[in-house]
This record gives C-alpha cells, structure tokens and sequence, in this order.
C-alpha cells in the first residue's frame, strides 16, 4: 500500500505528466482510482449513465460480482467534473475507435515518474482500504466502499445507497487527495 509520502510523489507525477503533454484523460482515470478504491477495468470502462452524483454513487451494470451501486467521495466526483465531454458512451474513450481507455503505459509512466517501484492500478485499489482502516472504518464498512459482494436478504431489495457508506468514501477520498496534493491532513484531523 502507498505510505503518504508516496501519494504526494503519485500527485507530483500527475502534475508533472499532463504538464508535459501526456494523455490527461488516463491521467484522470488514475487520478479517480486512487480517489475511490475501484477496480481499473471499473474506472476505463466507466460510462457516463452509471454516474449518479445526486446520490454519491457509481451505479455499474456490470463489475465482477454484478451490478452494483459503489459510493464516491466529493474529492472523486470532482476529477469527473473536469473530465473533458466527448460523444462517447464512456466517461474515457479511447483516442481511436468507439473502445474505453485503456491506460495501462500512461499509468505505468505515472508510476515509473513517481519512483514507485511495484506499484500496478490494483495497488491503489489496496491503498485506498488502507486508509479507510487507518480512518477506523470496520472490515463491513471497508467491503461496501471497495463493492465486496456483502449476502443479505435486504441488500438483494435495496437499490439505494447507504448514506454513511457515502460519507465514508467521502471522508476516504479526501484524506487520499490531500496526501496526493501534499495538504498534509492527519487521520485524527478528518
């Protein structure tokens, strides 16, 4: 998992990257995977129908344990704020054809600019949890940010999201921002 000081070098490449000209739309997907704990295929395929900002949510039609409603902090919904539009059906086409992203040597160049070794998109996925647990959050709590499948007869009725799941993965999201953009919060502080 990303220790602050990483997430800061993370933040600095980012910066860096898109001031040379790299590809801002991958730079924004790994910017938004590492703001929400999801899986990268979940993030580049991402279509712009499954993004409830009302209720805080991704609601995806598909992930790898179904569909499924994902709560998003502020701090996330902010990078898609910035998302250039385009005619696509995906929040980030791919340069050519009617495809996704798919980002892979754009986040292996973040990576590489920030010096970090071993470190792949589904690390950011266990970094994210990481924080939540240094936020206190229980193993159930941490399970519904990351959309572990959870069995319960009303989870199987209910379409909406759970309101402290959002604040959760809000509370989560900000704490990763402020360590990629160096504002240096402590856990306690949040």
């Amino acid at each position: 998992t990303l220790a602050p000081d990483e997430y800061k070098a993370m933040g600095d490449a980012l910066g860096a990257l898109e001031r040379q000209g790299v590809n801002r739309l991958a730079l924004q997907a790994l910017h938004l995977l590492a703001l929400t704990g999801c899986r990268k295929g979940e993030i580049t395929n991402l279509k712009k129908h499954e993004i409830d900002t009302n209720s805080g949510c991704f609601r995806f039609d598909d992930t790898k344990t179904g569909a499924q409603n994902r709560p998003v902090g502020q701090s996330a919904m902010n990078v898609l704020e910035d998302v250039a539009e385009s005619e696509s059906e995906y929040v980030f086409p791919a340069k050519r054809g009617d495809g996704a992203l798919e980002g892979k040597k754009v986040f292996s160049g973040v990576f590489a600019e920030a010096k970090l070794k071993g470190v792949t998109a589904h690390v950011l996925r266990h970094s994210y949890a990481s924080v939540a647990l240094e936020l206190g959050y229980s193993e159930l709590t941490i399970a519904g940010l990351l959309g572990h499948s959870i069995s319960s007869v009303t989870g199987r009725y209910t379409h909406h999201v759970d309101r402290s799941l959002v604040a959760a993965a809000d509370r989560v999201s900000k704490v990763v921002f402020e360590r990629m953009t160096g504002e240096g919060v402590k856990v306690g502080e949040v």
